[in-house]
């Protein structure tokens, strides 16, 4: 798996609660802030993404609190890991 990131705005509640959600689940992920990213800020726009959080990992994007795509993405983790232990 890519690295995982989480595009932020300080104070978002939603972003808060996506970083808790990753933390919970043990997934390591770096935080970009948008306003020290605006050349990310712009991109995401033009992809039509309005709200914080924005998370990239990998190929798959996506914005807002999503707890199936969190669930759904610390369950691909979990399964590479056993994998490529046995």
């Amino acid at each position: 798996m890519n690295t995982i990131t989480i595009y932020s705005t300080p104070s978002c509640t939603k972003c808060n609660a996506t970083k808790k959600k990753f933390d919970a689940l043990g997934l390591e992920y770096q935080e970009v802030m948008l306003e020290d990213a605006p050349e990310a800020l712009a991109r995401f726009k033009e992809m039509g993404y309005s709200t914080a959080p924005v998370v990239v990992a990998g190929e798959d994007i996506w914005c807002d609190f999503r707890l199936d795509r969190i669930n759904a993405l610390g369950k691909a983790m979990k399964e590479s890991e056993l994998s490529a232990v046995g």
